[in-house]
């Protein structure tokens, strides 16, 4: 099975900057940047982020380990913990190329199957996300056939994402940049919407697909065979 891979220049990386300075927001988004060794290629991986069991069992099997954090709950709050003191530029977290789900800049659409090489093309630049999206999407069709099946079976069946927000619920944001970029990512969820329309994917998956993406996605460096790290931001 091929390996679907992430990257673009982010199109929305001002909304998630601030965003995560509103207090209100559902989804703290924070910043991350991944350590780079000799020539690189911009990526966006989807970030791995749950406690259970199964999951627990195939991150092992997939390499993805630190020895600065872990998952546990502090008064029913799920969250991630230092395990020690960090320090800017220490790893958090080892995460191998085969652990990640992420789409290249140029790639052919790796599942014709699902949506046309034309509906692949149309979603370059800008609209990188919703390739990202594909990605998921295609893989949560394969079932457990999916060598992701285990993180993408933890995953939310819905997002309350700020673009899901009604317009009082954004209004008491008390935030105007927030609420203009807001109303700019709607609209681009319903470009999507449209873009897939006749591919016969719901827009219930989208729009689940671009819950889990919008809230997970992270960007960096990451070489070819290369493991991504997680640091601490600047």
């Amino acid at each position: 099975m091929r390996s679907t891979d992430l990257r673009r220049t982010s199109c929305s990386s001002t909304l998630r900057n601030r965003i995560k300075h509103s207090v209100h927001s559902l989804e703290l988004v924070k910043k991350t940047k991944l350590a780079r060794r000799g020539e690189s290629n911009t990526t966006r991986a989807i970030a791995v982020d749950t406690p259970s069991t199964t999951f627990s069992d195939w991150r092992d099997k997939k390499g993805i380990g630190s020895n600065a954090l872990k998952i546990e709950e502090i008064d029913n709050i799920r969250g991630t913990v230092a395990t020690r003191d960090i320090k800017k530029g220490d790893t958090l977290v080892e995460l191998p190329k085969k652990a990640t789900l992420f789409t290249a800049e140029g790639d052919k659409c790796p599942f014709p199957e699902l949506v046309s090489e034309k509906v692949w093309e149309s979603l370059e630049g800008d609209k990188w996300p919703a390739r990202v999206a594909l990605c998921l999407i295609n893989q949560r069709k394969l079932g457990a056939d999916s060598d992701f099946f285990p993180y993408i079976n933890q995953l939310p069946k819905d997002y309350a994402t700020l673009p899901t927000f009604t317009p009082g619920q954004l209004k008491q944001l008390q935030y105007p940049p927030v609420l203009q970029e807001v109303k700019d990512q709607q609209k681009f969820l319903e470009d999507v919407r449209k873009t897939l329309k006749g591919t016969g994917i719901s827009s219930k998956d989208i729009d689940w697909a671009m819950g889990a993406v919008l809230s997970r996605v992270f960007s960096g460096q990451l070489d070819p065979g290369l493991k991504a790290r997680y640091s601490p931001a600047d």
